[in-house]
């Protein structure tokens, strides 16, 4: 059994795998990643998956394009193992307070070439009869967008990793990071479940997570960075439903239709959640907001039954910006996390990056604003919603 690492990275999501197979296609040399279960089975497997370019600015739509790719050309070299599929993206805001902050978020993107449909009602409601929209202010539609299955994803990287000579050591929690001379010194070791591991660095890709491991290896690596609970329920219909990919910004919710399903969620939580101690299951506040919304958008949505439903973990940060970069507090320390539910959106594109910075290279897309060291340390924020219009 190998006893060190070059690299160890911490947290087998679609984030901490992408940059791990980036590190090996790179000559990293020895790299490993550690998951306290089986990888992309926290935060990655609670995603809904969507894909959407319509983001922030014009490096977060380059990351979303950059992942985008990669997914298409996993389930086109691996036909039948991966589900992704470009269906388009309906943004539908009802108030007329949401609709100049869209109108901003799409002038700002449209240097990226973006293609965006603006729909009027009537438009909408013939191209999908099933779609409730006379209250609608504004409605775009984006083709290009989807949606993918990121576990799938997630399991071709565990391959190509291991086809590197790259190791996934599943249930094997990190417990703390080792480091030598405290604050700006540098990181040693990491001790898990089952030792000690020398590694040259570490990169922390462990989302919701990644805060409690900073903080139980040393004082000077917190950052600010709140878990926050989301929640997605499943239902059935009585025949498939003729409406797009759904998200509405005023109401606050997403839907994406599966056949004779729909795919419910509801964004964010606006409080901090302990990662390790939350509700799993759908709460009564958040079923009677899915009901009204349905009764709102879906023709005969009120006949919609639920089957079943989870809550997810998320990471936000104060800006809504990732972490992503060398950790200024300790030397040999990357961190990529704060994805603000967009995790498996730019996740792909975000583990290309932080593979490069920890090697000393240049990342394809301009990262700087993602730096850990715009923060000092840690200081409180609030947690806002991520899916929505602001600027």
């Amino acid at each position: 059994m190998r006893t060190g690492f070059d690299v160890a990275v911490v947290g087998a999501g679609v984030v901490g795998m992408s940059a791990a197979a980036e590190l090996l296609r790179r000559g990293a040399g020895r790299v490993a990643v550690f998951e306290r279960a089986a990888p992309g089975s926290g935060s990655t497997a609670r995603a809904a998956g969507i894909v959407s370019r319509l983001t922030w600015d014009a490096t977060d739509a380059e990351l979303v394009a950059r992942s985008q790719d990669a997914y298409r050309e996993a389930a086109w070299t691996h036909p039948g193992r991966l589900r992704y599929e470009e269906t388009g993206l309906l943004w539908l805001a009802a108030a007329l307070g949401d609709v100049e902050p869209m109108r901003r978020r799409l002038a700002r993107l449209a240097p990226s070439g973006i293609k965006v449909e603006t729909l009027s009602t009537a438009e909408a409601a013939a191209r999908w009869p099933d779609l409730e929209v006379h209250d609608a202010a504004a409605l775009w539609f984006a083709p290009g967008d989807g949606r993918v299955y990121a576990p799938d994803y997630v399991a071709l990287l565990a391959e190509d990793i291991r086809a590197r000579g790259g190791e996934v050591r599943r249930d094997d929690p990190v417990a703390r990071l080792e480091v030598a001379g405290g604050e700006g010194g540098r990181v040693t070791a990491v001790v898990s479940a089952e030792g000690r591991f020398p590694c040259g660095a570490v990169l922390v890709a462990a989302g919701a997570w990644t805060r409690k491991l900073l903080r139980a290896s040393h004082a000077a690596l917190d950052l600010p960075l709140k878990p926050y609970r989301t929640q997605l329920a499943v239902l059935d219909l009585d025949r498939p439903a003729e409406v797009p990919m759904l998200h509405d910004v005023t109401r606050g919710f997403y839907w994406i239709p599966e056949g004779g399903r729909l795919l419910f969620g509801d964004g964010t939580e606006e409080r901090e959640t302990d990662p390790d101690a939350f509700d799993e299951r759908n709460d009564e506040p958040f079923l009677l907001s899915l009901a009204g919304s349905l009764a709102g958008r879906l023709r005969a949505g009120l006949e919609a039954r639920y089957r079943s439903g989870w809550a997810g973990i998320s990471d936000g940060t104060p800006d809504r910006r990732p972490l992503l970069g060398p950790h200024p507090a300790m030397r040999g320390l990357f961190v990529a996390c704060g994805t603000n539910g967009f995790g498996v959106m730019r996740g792909p594109a975000l583990g290309e990056a932080a593979a490069a910075l920890v090697l000393g290279e240049e990342p394809a897309v301009d990262v700087r604003a993602f730096r850990p060291a715009r923060f000092p340390g840690w200081f409180d924020f609030p947690v806002r919603q991520g899916f929505n219009t602001a600027d």
